[in-house]
């Protein structure tokens, strides 16, 4: 068996599974593949290098906008529903109070970066 890959499809390819392997595919060791694959289960990315082979590089990360800051700092609303159900005012206040810090953390039509 002979494992390629393909930058285009970023896809592996195996003479044993496949009948169709993309032209510009590069051949893959064995070795190199279970790497390749480890290091994607450790969190890593499979990516293709200029020259079309595949390399491991840490993933890029990008940071949240001020708009998904905000939006992930609330409180989930099931905490509010529940203390309606219940009954239970202190709760609800508790979950009034959470939201309120959040929009005052948070105001809406700022605009900034997070360096700020």
């Amino acid at each position: 068996m002979t494992i390629y890959y393909s930058a285009l499809t970023s896809g592996f390819y195996n003479t044993d599974a496949h009948t169709t392997i993309p032209n510009e595919s590069v051949e893959v060791s064995e070795e190199q593949y279970k790497y390749l694959f480890h290091g994607q289960s450790e969190g890593m990315q499979i990516v293709a290098d200029a020259t079309g082979k595949p390399v491991l590089i840490a993933p890029v990360v990008l940071p949240l906008t001020y708009k998904e800051l905000r939006a992930s700092a609330y409180p989930p609303m099931y905490d509010y529903l529940d203390a309606i159900v219940k009954g239970d005012a202190a709760q609800q206040q508790a979950y009034i109070d959470a939201c309120l810090a959040v929009k005052a953390k948070y105001p809406k039509g700022v605009v900034c970066t997070l360096d700020s």
